[in-house]
């Protein structure tokens, strides 16, 4: 659901133009913009030397505050060459959905002119769904989200009938987890919750369960808190973190019918992300604290 956009940084180098593209990302928007390379940032100060001071002082400050906008790659880069040499190239190897230059590449099918970025008539490659319909299956529920989890600090998983010892919960929490381990050397989150209001099983039950069948899928030294609320005040189904998160229509876990059923899931919003974390957190005004937490770590 998340599109990875390599976007120049000699086309950030004003307050207008930096505004504007600034506006069109974030995950919210299904586009974010790749710190491609790591001093992506530093080349839009570059860029931007040239303008007046205030725009320049403008830039700079706004610079701090897009990081949930960016996504993190792995990549290479030759200094000797231009940025769109290298983003090119890299392209070549390990595809963006889109490259934003100031000119034309004809060679190059997923490049968009800066120029031809018109958001009520958008150009193909510049529409980004923000909801999709996917099989309810572990591959596809994971795909969808494998971007967001692989760069978010905090991750938190709401559904009110997770049962640590049923297949059909814990394969689409396994395909979770691994895409929260590809993320390979870079950051683990600090935090990894699972929410659910499942009440079913006794405490020691739930927590051999989840000993059994989820710990063997955390990546090293990772933990994952679950909280058990009160089921009844519990609906909606969510994968939320502090840089916007989706929702699913139906749920977490997989359709085990044949053939298997389908789910709409949609993207939100960072300010509802922020407020559904802070409901689900001992602070919470909207549901009752059980204080019943449980904790499994990866070896």
């Amino acid at each position: 659901m998340l599109a990875e956009f390599a976007l120049d940084p000699a086309l950030m180098g004003n307050w207008r133009d930096f505004r504007f593209f600034v506006a069109q990302f974030g995950v919210a928007q299904g586009r974010l913009i790749s710190r491609f390379p790591k001093a992506w940032k530093d080349m839009v100060r570059t860029a931007a030397a040239s303008a007046g001071e205030v725009e320049f002082l403008r830039i700079v400050e706004a610079l701090n505050r897009i990081d949930e906008c960016m996504l993190v790659r792995e990549y290479d880069y030759q200094k000797q060459h231009t940025w769109i040499r290298n983003a090119i190239d890299e392209n070549t190897r390990r595809p963006f959905h889109a490259i934003v230059a100031g000119g034309a590449y004809p060679s190059v099918l997923n490049l968009l002119e800066a120029s031809d970025i018109d958001p009520t008539n958008p150009p193909t490659l510049w529409k980004v769904p923000k909801s999709v319909n996917i099989e309810r299956t572990p591959v596809q529920m994971a795909s969808c989200v494998a971007c967001l989890l692989s760069q978010c600090s905090e991750i938190i998983f709401i559904d009110p009938y997770f049962g640590p010892g049923k297949k059909k919960h814990t394969e689409p929490l396994k395909h979770f987890l691994q895409a929260i381990a590809a993320r390979g050397t870079r950051k683990m989150p600090i935090r990894i919750e699972y929410h659910t209001g499942n009440q079913d099983l006794g405490t020691a039950k739930f927590q051999s369960d989840l000993d059994t069948w989820v710990q063997p899928h955390l990546p090293s030294k990772v933990a994952l808190s679950v909280v058990r609320w009160d089921k009844d005040q519990m609906h909606n189904r969510y994968i939320v973190t502090e840089r916007g998160g989706v929702m699913f229509g139906h749920g977490l876990d997989q359709d085990d019918a044949i053939p298997v059923g389908h789910d709409t899931v949609t993207l939100l919003e960072v300010a509802t992300c922020s407020e559904l974390m802070h409901d689900y957190s001992p602070q919470s005004k909207k549901l009752k604290w059980l204080n019943e937490i449980f904790t499994v770590a990866g070896l």
